[in-house]
């Protein structure tokens, strides 16, 4: 029967585009999940650069230097992901990319947070 045929069609159909959603939630999922872990280990190495160099763990200079590349990667890494969302927008929008001098609230914050 022809009716039937075309049911099952879109049952077969249904299924699929369940399938498909499914997969892809389960790719996002993982997505988060990598990315979660590469945060934290960024965040750990924030904690460990400080940590070193309260307890003499090398030259002060040199572990503030760290904690302070690694503060701005982090920040700005943050904030590229930002900029990525909002120009994938169909708003009308403008980027602008920021320095350590321009987000120093932002920056001295978590500068804050890691010394306590």
């Amino acid at each position: 029967n022809r009716a039937e045929g075309k049911a099952y069609a879109i049952i077969a159909n249904a299924r699929a585009q369940k399938q498909a959603i499914q997969e892809l939630a389960k790719a996002e999922a993982e997505r988060q999940e990598i990315e979660s872990m590469g945060l934290q280990h960024a965040i750990s190495t924030l904690t460990s650069c400080n940590t070193n160099s309260d307890n003499g763990g090398g030259s002060s200079s040199s572990s503030i230097d760290d904690q302070d590349r690694a503060m701005q990667f982090l920040l700005y890494h943050r904030y590229m992901q930002a900029q990525e969302k909002l120009a994938a927008s169909n708003n009308s929008k403008i980027l602008m990319f920021p320095t350590k001098e321009s987000i120093p609230m932002t920056y001295a914050g978590l500068e804050h947070m890691l010394t306590k």
